[in-house]
């Protein structure tokens, strides 16, 4: 295997992990900033920073998942994430 390749994999997974705990981060903040008088899942759904975390965290956070599988295999890819 092309050393180079390995290591694009290896980019890729970690990449995946700041992708994927930005997402969670933002989710995160629009929970804690929710008012009381507002219906939860509500809330959640409309508000479009919630939404765009959870894209980024399942949508592109996977592709760069499923990138890091295919280069590096699936034993190395949840520790660098």
């Amino acid at each position: 295997m092309d050393s180079s390749l390995y290591f694009m994999g290896i980019s890729f997974a970690i990449l995946s992990g700041i992708i994927n705990n930005s997402g969670i981060i933002l989710q995160k903040k629009v929970v804690n900033e929710i008012r009381a008088e507002v219906k939860f899942g509500r809330g959640l759904i409309k508000d479009p920073l919630w939404l765009f975390g959870l894209i980024i965290q399942l949508v592109i956070g996977t592709i760069f998942f499923l990138l890091a599988q295919v280069y590096i295999g699936p034993a190395l890819v949840p520790g660098l994430m």
